[in-house]
């Protein structure tokens, strides 16, 4: 006992001890998925705070009626921009961190065809919405918003593009680059759009998000045209192709699913409803962000790690399940406590603010961890399983949607924060079966 104390008391004792933590401090500075990781929340988070600033600012110059109109037209774009991408993004990041070091001459074919194809459906998407902006404008209930959505189109081109460009980045792990321009757009959006706003009204706040999408493309162009000199120029096709779009179609269907379950979410909202409604959902729905935030940003990170054959998947999946719960956990826990205060910032027109707000954190939460089961599936090439998965959570979100409004006279907004919450458990729950039955086989 005299021994154990005179070594616990002795200065030499403290020596074993730093030198273990400047070895943990040495181990974690060199561990990529940590330093990937940190990068792609780094510049991230301060845009999503950007973006909530603006969700805030903008709600209170246009009121709810008008932010209904906003978030509508928002939704339809980037809707219309997933589908165009035909889940290239994702396939982008899975084939280029695949073989990107022992298949190097396909690399340039595949960032090649990747844009090539986001730019063409894109670019016939928005021609097709240019010709038929009227139509669409009234059976929104818009008819004073044509000309915003012709000139909107060509936000779906540049969007479509950037999400294939960041795919790309991701494979080849450029995560501080995609942090640092997604910063910058943020602040340039955050500026533009206050400002438009204000003196332009509605239409000043579309064009702004219009506009950084541009500045975003050419801030990903200029990286990856950087990075493809360092590979060896297009050859001739390969039916290596044939099977990266085969990849894709699946993967198409879901982000597509995913855009449309959000737009007629929106819709069916609206038309069983009114736009205030939806401007209190949508309001709500966005404080999700802060949730999903981390969880979101770290999907490519996630996947381009799984994709890697040398990495051990189940620890992989492990971790980030612990990173999502955290993470998602602790902004759960501040937005629910203040959710009486943030329900005052929005003023009295956006009444039942508070409750709406509180079940789709929760929800949040749940879609979080689910998030990290579909990129390990992803990376196993179980795409048909997740895309089956999403297109049930779509139907119920829509059904008990409807069936809470029509059946239950349930107010709009209310009604879908429950369904949203009861798709979530039921997409979560198949996510695990799916992931312990693939264990198995």
């Amino acid at each position: 006992m005299v021994i154990y104390t005179i070594i616990k008391c002795c200065p030499f004792e403290r020596k074993p001890q730093i030198m273990i933590k400047n070895k943990l401090i040495e181990r974690l500075s060199k561990n990529n998925l940590l330093k990937d990781s940190f990068w792609a929340l780094f510049g991230n988070s301060v845009s999503k705070i950007l973006a909530l600033i603006i969700g805030i600012t903008i709600a209170n110059m246009l009121g709810s009626e008008d932010y209904g109109k906003y978030g509508l037209i928002k939704s339809t774009l980037i809707s219309i921009s997933v589908f165009s991408t035909f889940g290239l993004g994702i396939t982008g990041t899975k084939y280029i961190a695949q073989y990107k070091d022992s298949n190097a001459d396909i690399i340039n074919n595949i960032c090649h065809d990747i844009v090539k194809i986001s730019l063409y459906t894109s670019g016939l998407i928005a021609i097709i919405i240019i010709l038929f902006a009227r139509q669409i404008a009234m059976y929104l209930e818009m008819s004073d918003m044509t000309s915003t959505l012709r000139l909107s189109s060509i936000a779906i081109v540049f969007n479509a593009i950037n999400t294939a460009q960041t795919g790309i980045l991701a494979g080849f792990k450029k995560f501080k680059d995609i942090s640092n321009y997604n910063l910058i757009t943020g602040i340039y959006l955050c500026v533009c759009s206050i400002a438009a706003t204000y003196y332009i009204g509605l239409n000043g706040a579309i064009l702004s998000l219009g506009s950084s999408y541009i500045i975003n493309f050419f801030l990903n162009n200029f990286t990856l045209s950087k990075i493809r000199k360092n590979y060896p120029k297009i050859t001739k096709k390969k039916s290596f192709i044939k099977d990266m779009i085969f990849f894709s179609l699946p993967l198409a269907l879901q982000e597509g699913l995913q855009s449309l379950s959000n737009w007629l979410t929106i819709v069916v909202l609206v038309k069983l409803s009114c736009y205030s409604e939806y401007g209190i959902y949508s309001a709500a729905a966005q404080w999700t962000a802060a949730i999903s935030f981390i969880p979101a940003i770290l999907k490519n990170v996630t996947l381009s790690y799984l994709s890697d054959t040398t990495t051990n998947n189940s620890k992989i999946v492990k971790i980030m399940l612990l990173a999502n719960l955290v993470s998602s956990g602790v902004f759960f826990i501040i937005i629910l406590i203040a959710s009486s205060l943030i329900s005052r910032w929005y003023g009295e027109s956006f009444d039942g603010i508070s409750i709406v707000l509180n079940i789709l954190i929760f929800s949040s939460v749940l879609g979080s961890l689910g998030s990290v089961f579909v990129q390990e599936l992803i990376s196993k090439s179980k795409n048909w399983i997740t895309f089956s998965i999403s297109l049930l959570k779509t139907i119920l979100i829509i059904l008990v949607g409807c069936i809470l409004i029509i059946g239950m006279k349930y107010r709009g907004a209310m009604a879908f924060s429950y369904s949203t919450l009861f798709a979530n458990i039921v997409y979560l729950s198949l996510l695990v079966v799916s992931y312990k039955k693939y264990l198995k086989s």
